[in-house]
């Protein structure tokens, strides 16, 4: 099972976005942490299965080092997001 970290970042009307450096376009918004955080987790699913279905590899998840020194990162908060260990029944490829 991989361990992904999201950025969360809170935008002018108080709502909440996650996104995933490792995984440019995977991205969860909702009105509370909470459900950004919720969110994050089936994005994340989401991406990986589109991902596993179309044969594209899934990458490497980079250290939590390599998320906050990005220059697109840094007025966000990290969060630590698991991959689920199968997806539609297959396992992820690791």
């Amino acid at each position: 099972m991989h361990q992904y970290f999201a950025v969360i970042f809170q935008d002018l009307d108080m709502d909440f976005s996650a996104t995933f450096p490792d995984l440019p376009g995977c991205v969860a918004s909702a009105a509370t942490l909470e459900e950004a955080r919720t969110l994050a987790g089936e994005a994340l699913a989401s991406r990986l299965a589109d991902m596993q279905r179309d044969g594209d590899p899934i990458p490497e998840p980079s250290s939590l080092e390599t998320i906050v020194d990005r220059e697109d990162s840094r007025c966000g908060a990290a969060i630590l997001v698991l991959s689920p260990p199968t997806l539609n029944g297959c396992r992820v490829h690791e």
